[in-house]
């Protein structure tokens, strides 16, 4: 994991490439921005899966707690 960026409660970290364990052979690189909100660790993701001819973007969203 690479944190590109830091500001105030926010973070910008990179994973990858690496190989996708949903799609076998394809190399995928996830980017993610992240912040405290509410007590609550949530933000956003990008995976780029890079295929032979063609890049496919998928977004999704992210929420986490502190465990006990």
């Amino acid at each position: 994991m690479r944190i590109l960026a830091v500001e105030g409660d926010s973070v910008v970290s990179e994973i990858g490439p690496y190989e996708s364990i949903l799609r076998e052979g394809v190399m995928v690189t996830v980017r993610s921005v992240s912040r405290i909100q509410d007590g609550r660790m949530i933000g956003t993701m990008e995976a780029r899966y890079q295929g032979a001819d063609s890049v496919t973007v998928v977004n999704g969203t992210m929420e986490g707690t502190r465990g006990m």
